[in-house]
């Protein structure tokens, strides 16, 4: 990266756009970003606009990075308006406001179905959920561009990331209670990629001339007891109880085409990224 590029984060207020932000100011490169509401986790070194502002910006961009995404709860009223406005027509928006921009699309493995095969950048895209659904339009919009990149991301984690998902609540639940209760046998296998690396991933993307999809994981899977015995063995006086089922699917990925291809792979060890991740957690309580 270099000073005379410019570069835009779209949802920058959010923990991978804080990141991606981060990792470009301090290659260098000058980074304007947008956030929609919030503005708690901006990186303060980088201008920032409102989203509502976006046809009013004035430069130039080497690259834009769309990180804003909308991610329902569970049984959410009014979810399918929300999906196709912030998943679908913000894509369409920011095509036509950038032309002549690199698009960096952030998107998901969720736009995947089921599968006993690992899953590669190749592998046919079959939603089972609105989100998946909503964000495989995103890709579909995205591909439109004359000059794009899909980076499709798993399981992210990192200080700033959403307490309720499945790390922060086991680790919530040790440090609260001594306590980690696993559905099933824990044998689920999930795949963690933490935050920092997906920015390198995203980066790398934009730098690649080619248009192209990519897959921004961590070079293995990891089963729900492994991460309560790590979780567990850094809290310390934490016991793991089992109940209930677990009827999840388990997921394996195999990214070889975006690390070759990229000449990056995701570098941040589980072990050391829970590390990190409980010493923020901590200080949220």
């Amino acid at each position: 990266m270099t000073g005379d590029k410019r570069y835009l984060v779209i949802g920058s207020n959010s923990f991978l756009g804080r990141a991606i932000t981060a990792e470009l100011w301090d290659s260098g490169a000058q980074v304007d970003g947008l956030y929609h509401i919030n503005k708690d986790q901006l990186f303060n070194k980088a201008t920032h606009y409102p989203v509502s502002g976006m046809k009013h910006l004035q430069h130039s961009y080497t690259t834009v990075f769309l990180v804003s995404a909308y991610i329902p709860a569970k049984g959410e009223e009014g979810m399918e308006e929300r999906l196709a406005e912030v998943n679908e027509q913000l894509v369409e928006d920011v095509c036509k406001a950038f032309p002549e921009s690199k698009l960096v699309y952030c998107s998901t493995v969720s736009v995947y179905g089921n599968s006993l095969e690992p899953l590669n950048e190749s592998s046919p895209a079959a939603p089972e959920s609105p989100y998946g659904r909503s964000k495989l339009a995103g890709e579909q919009i995205a591909a439109g561009h004359p000059d794009h990149a899909i980076v499709r991301i798993s399981s992210m984690y990192g200080p700033g990331m959403k307490l309720h998902t499945f790390l922060p609540a086991v680790i919530g639940q040790a440090l609260e209670h001594r306590e980690v209760h696993i559905f099933g046998d824990g044998s689920r296998l999930q795949n963690y990629v933490h935050v920092n690396d997906v920015a390198r991933f995203a980066i790398r993307a934009a730098e690649r001339p080619e248009s192209d999809t990519y897959l921004a994981v961590s070079n293995e899977s990891t089963s729900n007891l492994e991460v309560a015995e790590l979780v567990s063995l850094k809290v310390g006086n934490t016991k793991i109880t089992f109940g209930g089922k677990d009827e999840s699917a388990s997921y394996v990925y195999n990214n070889e085409y975006t690390r070759r291809t990229l000449g990056n792979e995701a570098a941040t060890p589980l072990d050391r990224g829970l590390t990190e991740l409980i010493e923020w957690i901590r200080k949220q309580y």
